[in-house]
């Protein structure tokens, strides 16, 4: 299970109290990925909501079949919620890089 000081590394929940945490606990999973994993294309289904502890994650946009090129990129602490501008456009893909801590 992720510990409250993990959670209170998000921006986003930073602010919240230790008993707000502790109701987010029990519904998150810590997943692992390694460098160039693809965590989302465009029309995947929106069921998760991503927290970044390290690393970087690169929005990239495929304008051929060999070339993409990057839209942005989500840095530690920061949030994915695959709703939001932030979300490739069609065609788009998000690979995990890994950076030095």
């Amino acid at each position: 299970m992720v510990s409250i000081e993990n959670l209170r590394d998000v921006v986003i929940l930073s602010h919240l109290t230790d008993q707000m945490l502790e109701k987010f606990q029990p519904h998150i999973d810590v997943l692992h990925y390694d460098d160039e994993d693809v965590i989302f294309r465009e029309g995947d289904p929106a069921d998760r909501f991503y927290f970044l502890k390290y690393g970087k994650i690169l929005l990239e946009k495929k304008i051929s079949e060999k070339i993409s090129f990057a839209i942005g990129a989500i840095k530690p602490g920061y949030v994915e919620d695959r709703q939001g501008a932030r979300t490739p456009a069609s065609g788009g893909r998000c690979p995990f890089r890994k950076t030095t801590r």
